[in-house]
């Protein structure tokens, strides 16, 4: 019937996406690792401040989704800083997708 009333029916996961009319100096390799090239941030509340600005969730069904980011739990690496960003649905927390963002934190 088109309404999600149980969450068996919806067949597409949650994405995310950069807010539209960004220009974010981004490439994906081939693994889904997202490699942020700039800006540089100072520590890890800055970059995920950051991704937290420029990132949105999106899913076909639902409107009420929530997106976490996450840092390393141990610290920054310089240029391989990776943050794991979530995406679940309030509605059907099954329905989650996870993307990894690499991000130079010096």
């Amino acid at each position: 019937d088109g309404d999600i009333d149980e969450c068996d029916e919806d067949q597409f996961p949650p994405e995310i996406s950069f807010k539209d009319g960004l220009a974010v100096d981004a490439s994906e390799n081939e693994d889904g690792l997202v490699t942020i090239n700039t800006p540089t941030f100072g520590s890890l509340v800055d970059a995920q401040s950051h991704l937290t600005s420029i990132l949105v969730a999106g899913d076909d069904c639902m409107g009420d989704l929530q997106l976490s980011v996450t840092p390393p739990t141990l610290g920054s690496s310089c240029r391989s800083t990776i943050f794991e960003v979530t995406a679940t649905s309030n509605q059907c927390p099954d329905q989650t997708v996870t993307r990894q963002y690499q991000m130079t934190v010096d």
